[in-house]
C-alpha cells in the first residue's frame, strides 16, 4: 500500500479519546468511521502482503465485499 499522511486508527482512536474527553456529547460518527477504515485498511494490507497474488476470479469476490450494498 502506497505511503500517504493519513492518519493510523490508534491516532484516530486518540483524538475521539481527547473529543469525548472534552465533550461527552460530541458527535464523532465521522472519526468513528474513519477508524474503523483505517484498522481495516490496515489488516488488509497485511492480510495481502502475506498471501499468494489472488486469481481474477477471486478478486471480483473480494471487490464485491468492498461495494457498497445496492439499495433496494
Amino acid at each position: 500500500m502506497a505511503t500517504e499522511s493519513r492518519p493510523t486508527w490508534r491516532q484516530i482512536r486518540a483524538r475521539i479519546g481527547g473529543i469525548t474527553a472534552a465533550n461527552p456529547d460530541a458527535d464523532v460518527t465521522g472519526d468513528l468511521r474513519d477508524m474503523r477504515v483505517a484498522r481495516l485498511e490496515e489488516q488488509i494490507d497485511r492480510i495481502v502482503s502475506a498471501a499468494p497474488p489472488p486469481t481474477p476470479e477471486q478478486l471480483e469476490r473480494l471487490r464485491a465485499l468492498l461495494a457498497p450494498p445496492k439499495a433496494a
